[in-house]
């Protein structure tokens, strides 16, 4: 059995100059068992074959592949059952409808394209809310803890002007 080598590609960006364009879903080999092409997600929810002569780069630090200006995307139909049989081995395979996916490359600042060559944080952390009783509960502490306070407050400035607490 021959191991081959397949880029870890998964989840990479697929760029154009434009912007944006899809993800990398998987690597797929050809005949040979070299890297032939991509499957790639769009935001649309298509899926379409980059072929691996349209990739101009790969950038593994950025987690992207830069797709030659002009390169079209095939479309990918519904992935199909080959083979079943009885030793439970299965084939499946996907094929192009035979379109082109011209795609719209989804438009980022310039802020959300430098975020990830420059290390920064994407996004806020993710917080967990409280719910609401909790949040309720707490002021009406906290304004109870005041007028307590509050109240101390006033016996003692009483208490060291007159000498005593209260009349």
């Amino acid at each position: 059995m021959v191991v081959v080598r397949v880029p870890r590609c998964d989840g990479f960006r697929v760029v154009v100059p434009e912007g944006l364009v899809g993800v990398v879903e998987e690597a797929w080999l050809g005949a040979g068992d070299e890297l032939a092409g991509y499957a790639v997600r769009l935001p649309n929810g298509l899926r379409g074959l980059l072929l691996a002569e349209d990739v101009r780069a790969v950038l593994e630090d950025d987690r992207e592949l830069v797709v030659e200006p002009g390169r079209r995307l095939l479309e990918l139909a519904a992935p199909r059952l080959e083979r079943a049989d009885g030793e439970g081995h299965v084939a499946a395979h996907w094929e192009t409808t035979g379109e082109r996916i011209a795609p719209e490359p989804e438009r980022a600042s310039l802020r959300q394209r430098l975020q990830p060559r420059l290390g920064l944080q994407t996004g806020r952390p993710e917080e967990p809310t409280r719910p609401v009783w909790q949040i309720v509960a707490v002021l009406y502490g906290a304004i109870g803890l005041l007028t307590l306070l509050v109240i101390a407050l006033a016996f003692l400035a009483a208490l060291a002007v007159a000498g005593r607490a209260f009349a």
